[in-house]
């Protein structure tokens, strides 16, 4: 009877531990701003064919990056960097850079991830490359970020930071 107890609580733990891995594993597929409109400060011109450097900062990281036009496709390459009070931390748990399509009246037509990170790296400098399809009515670009960030030591500190398109 004790071992059938025992196996109950071992079992409901490992699957409690399973479903809170998946869903943190899961996190950033969960949450789609298809059909929101992007906030007038966030909009970026999506500018005529050739090629457009850019530069986009924000209270917790900067965006240096360039894009091309060729047709009905972009390609989009660039460096995220995290400003200092976040580099206090020692550690990335996750982090999700998002891209976003808008129409000219500033809703999000498609977005797409650009950029993850997560299982502890380091705060560094990071790089991304992407080659995307531009919806036909594609007018401008949003970005959009979230993350969290970790102390070292014994009882370590979380910092979560984001911004919305």
């Amino acid at each position: 009877m004790e071992l059938k107890k025992n196996f109950k609580v071992i079992f409901i733990a490992c699957l409690l531990f399973l479903s809170t891995a998946f869903l943190h594993a899961c996190r950033n597929h969960f949450y789609n701003y298809n059909g929101a409109t992007a906030k007038q400060e966030n909009r970026l011109a999506l500018l005529a064919e050739g090629a457009h450097d850019q530069f986009l900062q924000t209270t917790d990281l900067s965006i240096k990056y360039t894009y091309s036009q060729k047709s009905n496709r972009i390609e989009l390459s660039g460096v995220v960097d995290f400003t200092a009070h976040l580099k206090h931390f020692e550690t990335i748990e996750y982090f999700s850079l998002r891209m976003h399509f808008l129409d000219v009246e500033g809703k999000i037509l498609q977005s797409s991830r650009i950029l993850t990170a997560d299982n502890h790296q380091k705060i560094n400098k990071m790089a991304f490359k992407q080659n995307l399809l531009i919806p036909s009515n594609a007018h401008a670009l949003a970005f959009s970020y979230s993350g969290r960030v970790m102390g070292g030591g014994e009882s370590p500190s979380a910092w979560d930071f984001w911004m919305v398109p």
